[in-house]
């Protein structure tokens, strides 16, 4: 937890306004029998390490838990380096969920979610000190970025940039020019493709930190 001590009270209300702020924001599950605490949108059930990695930026001077979340996403990786974009355990009222199963789900038309993942990492490797963890994750933060390099879908090799669907900023679904009736949020063979600056730049600074733990 962060204390100020100051002649000025307002600079401790404001810490103790980000904490409360930031506790509301703060979501724990149970995924494969072990607990995980992380950082998620309001307007969202579900723990997105996009939504993580940039809370954990300012939570890591509050909470001390920033590697469960960090540990669950490294757990799921697929074999050659994907990484969900979020879980949650939370029946989906609106479809008519009763289940209350853990659902991983990948948008297929993202393409910054593994350098997040790194940075992640990287936040709580410098909030942590702990060197052996950081150490053992290495091998799938590296998987992760490969894979932005590798993978048809993200990587275009003539400008040798990661690519995505021609989305809305970083918005989870693509323009449809109006072949869909509602957000698209696959990829087709009607997908038009782009390079964004968010996702070239973040791959370059997830690889710079990444460097800096190798």
């Amino acid at each position: 937890m962060l204390t100020l001590h100051t002649p000025d009270p307002s600079w401790g209300r404001l810490a103790a306004q980000i904490h409360d702020f930031l506790k509301a924001d703060l979501i724990h599950l149970t995924l494969d029998g072990r607990p995980v605490s992380g950082f998620r949108s309001p307007d969202s059930k579900c723990l997105w390490i996009r939504d993580h990695q940039d809370i954990t930026r300012g939570a890591r001077y509050f909470f001390p838990d920033l590697k469960s979340t960090v540990e669950a996403f490294a757990a799921t990786q697929t074999i050659d380096g994907r990484i969900f974009d979020n879980v949650t355990t939370t029946p989906e009222t609106k479809t008519g969920e009763r289940e209350n199963w853990e659902k991983w789900v990948r948008v297929q038309v993202e393409a910054d979610v593994e350098y997040r993942f790194v940075k992640a990492a990287f936040i709580a490797w410098q909030s942590t000190g702990d060197d052996a963890w950081m150490e053992n994750l290495l091998p799938q933060l590296d998987k992760a970025l490969r894979y932005c390099m590798t993978h048809p879908w993200r990587w275009d090799p003539e400008h040798q940039l990661v690519k995505r669907p021609y989305t809305i900023d970083t918005w989870d679904f693509d323009y449809t020019a109006g072949r869909a009736p509602w957000l698209n949020f696959d990829i087709t063979e009607h997908t038009f493709w782009g390079i964004f600056h968010g996702d070239n730049s973040g791959m370059v600074d997830s690889s710079r930190l990444l460097a800096a733990m190798y």
